[in-house]
């Protein structure tokens, strides 16, 4: 019978504490996700409009074949650019079976966004690098893009006169006598 009151006592115990600190998990959830939007604002101050990402938890099998990682990053969900977190894993002999979710950070698990905030200052510089990349990449197809637009005004400059060919063609689909 002692093992059962003190079961009972152990249960009362602990479902008393429950509300004061559910309360308390809330509150300072509330605080962190607080916090984070501070951080998501700013960023929004400056639409890079570029996605990055960083881990904050990896792992492999054994053999190396399956893979997981957890990532914060700065995305854009649902059409909006937010701080976000995902989770990703799959098995490299499965390119197709790759599974990603995505969740806008204040959506995502507790426990996730716990141990993702300790990345947001590479998140920052990722970035800044990511972003820097894109300038020359952008540049880059620019110059590309400025050629083809010379190549394509140069042959239109050489083309007939296109309203004497109209002219011409008008004139060919007038019927015999026709006015």
């Amino acid at each position: 019978m002692d093992n059962k009151d003190d079961l009972v006592r152990r249960l009362q115990d602990s479902y008393r504490q429950l509300p004061v600190v559910t309360t308390s998990l809330n509150r300072e959830s509330d605080r962190l996700n607080a916090s984070a939007s501070r951080i998501e604002s700013l960023l929004k101050k400056h639409p890079l409009g570029v996605s990055s990402w960083v881990s904050f938890s990896e792992s492999n099998s054994p053999d190396g074949a399956r893979y997981s990682s957890e990532d914060v990053g700065f995305a854009k969900l649902s059409g909006k650019w937010c701080l976000a977190i995902r989770t990703v894993s799959g098995d490299l002999r499965d390119p197709d079976g790759e599974e990603c979710t995505e969740w806008p950070f204040g959506e995502s698990p507790r426990r996730l966004r716990v141990r993702a905030v300790k990345r947001f200052p590479e998140l920052l510089e990722k970035l800044v690098k990511d972003g820097t990349e894109m300038v020359k990449e952008v540049a880059d197809q620019v110059q590309a893009v400025d050629f083809l637009a010379d190549a394509l005004e140069a042959i239109a400059e050489q083309e007939p006169n296109k309203s004497l060919f109209r002219e011409k063609l008008a004139k060919a689909l007038k019927p015999e006598g026709g006015k």
